[in-house]
């Protein structure tokens, strides 16, 4: 099952739990270089939490220098937020992607956290696995309907075609994609 474009808390708490009869464990994972996305991920994460779901709030790891970013004048990170690893994507029960636009695409911070899940695509550890995402742009037409377009083949590849040889009972039932 994918979720796609918008966040519906109630229907990924409801998908859930009606499968593991538990609080569904949702990783929220963001990168915000200044803080707007992960103003995004909190509220995103009470509505999570409002609808019955258990939330870990983290951020992907940052790619650019100490010195770099206080060039570009970025506040610090929230330590309450642990940069994320693929194993916390294959621990969850669903996954929540919050991105910043870069031109059109998700930001390299994200996509570096993307590229290092070769070994779960392998395992097929995230086969099946609900996710949606939320993005921003400093603009109107800056481009959050072609990062949701380029990062929805992180989420098919990855997410629900991922080792597709070992995966055709998960597959099968992944066929009813519930776009909200």
């Amino acid at each position: 099952m994918l979720i796609l474009f918008h966040v519906s808390c109630r229907r990924i708490s409801f998908t859930m739990a009606e499968e593991s009869k538990t609080s569904p464990k949702v990783l929220i994972v963001y990168y915000s270089m200044y803080k707007h996305i992960e103003k995004m991920a909190i509220a995103v994460g009470k509505g999570v939490e409002a609808a019955g779901g258990k939330v870990t709030i983290m951020r992907a790891p940052e790619t650019l220098s100490e010195e770099v970013l206080e060039k570009m004048k970025a506040p610090k990170k929230n330590a309450e937020h642990k940069a994320a690893t693929p194993q916390d994507l294959a621990d969850a029960d669903a996954i929540i992607f919050g991105i910043p636009t870069r031109f059109g695409m998700a930001a390299t911070q994200m996509k570096a956290l993307i590229d290092h899940t070769g070994g779960l695509w392998m395992k097929g550890a995230l086969v099946g696995k609900p996710a949606s995402m939320f993005v921003s742009t400093a603009t109107q037409g800056g481009g959050q309907e072609t990062t949701n377009l380029t990062f929805v083949t992180q989420l098919v590849h990855h997410v629900i075609l991922g080792n597709l040889k070992f995966s055709w009972p998960q597959i099968i039932c992944c066929i009813r994609l519930n776009i909200t």
